[in-house]
């Protein structure tokens, strides 16, 4: 069932209203009696704060007591149900896909650049459907107040003014509770790292400052990497020699121009590739290549695969990027 768009974050029985344009919210309300059996498509985290009760999971016959410090964790499209012993009072947090996969790409480490390398991160981190773990004493007044926090930062007047405090929250909580986790045995982490690092495109180097002069071949670069673009337009743009322009650039970037340009034809040719059903020459083409041959070479080269390869090793075209 998708979460009901647009309006302020309240309940509405087994269901909440969700700010248009929200990556995630949190509520807190009282469950007096029992949630029916319902499946979300967001990730969703309940924090019992008081009372007792029963969590049933749709895959498993053995329901899972809760009480106060306890906390769910379901899935996107898993089932499950709350059933209130005594009367429950809890804390929802919902997160968006997105921001879960947007989440991993910048936390983790070596560099995950593409949502099909988030989603197996998610998948170890968040192995089971749905579980019940247990907050310990010491933390639990912390990842409570954060929950709080959230509650606050999150209503219909706030939350994107403090769109930034608000992920601080989400991200504590988070943290807390994915360390509690049950996982299957023996389940490590097991990430193409080779893909994840050409994916990303990073170079390893020493980070300097830009000068207006660089700031500049790089904008121009940007802008029209798609197109007939040579050092030589570039140099005049900004008023430099072609073989200044070279070794500036260089210096500031860790890469010639030359390569610069190539390596923006590529992620675009990335991103179509994923993105659409186009055939491969056509892409090329719009990558701004007039020989194919040589947009093929470079391609493969950055890659170390094929554009059919890619397509292949990332399970499907319009996988998203």
């Amino acid at each position: 069932m998708p979460w009901p768009v647009g309006g302020p974050f309240e309940s509405l029985g087994d269901r909440f209203s969700v700010q248009l344009g929200a990556q995630f919210c949190a509520h807190t309300h009282e469950i007096p009696d029992s949630l029916a059996m319902t499946a979300y498509d967001w990730y969703v985290i309940v924090f019992v704060r008081k009372g007792t009760g029963l969590v049933l999971h749709h895959e498993s016959a053995k329901p899972d007591r809760i009480g106060p410090g306890s906390v769910l964790v379901a899935m996107p499209d898993v089932p499950w149900r709350i059933v209130a012993a005594d009367h429950l009072k809890v804390t929802h947090l919902i997160v968006s896909r997105e921001f879960m996969r947007s989440h991993v790409r910048l936390q983790t480490n070596p560099c995950v650049r593409n949502d099909t390398v988030a989603d197996k991160v998610i998948d170890w981190a968040y192995p089971l459907d749905s579980q019940v773990v247990v907050l310990p004493a010491s933390v639990r007044k912390k990842v409570w107040k954060a929950a709080d926090k959230l509650v606050k930062l999150t209503d219909k007047h706030r939350l994107f003014r403090n769109y930034w405090r608000s992920t601080e929250f989400v991200c504590k909580v988070l943290e807390e509770v994915t360390v509690l986790l049950k996982r299957r045995i023996g389940d490590e982490l097991s990430v193409d790292e080779d893909l994840s690092k050409r994916a990303s495109m990073a170079s390893m180097r020493e980070q300097g400052g830009l000068d207006a002069t660089i700031l500049l071949a790089i904008r121009t670069i940007r802008e029209k990497a798609l197109g007939p673009l040579t050092v030589s337009q570039v140099a005049a743009v900004v008023h430099l020699s072609p073989g200044q322009l070279r070794r500036r650039f260089k210096e500031a970037m860790g890469k010639t121009p030359t390569a610069y340009r190539d390596m923006r034809r590529v992620l675009f040719m990335v991103d179509r590739l994923l993105g659409s059903d186009d055939p491969v020459g056509v892409i090329i083409a719009q990558a701004g290549w007039t020989n194919q041959a040589r947009g093929l070479e470079v391609f493969t080269d950055a890659v170390k695969m094929t554009p059919p390869q890619l397509r292949e090793c990332l399970g499907y075209p319009r996988a998203g990027w």
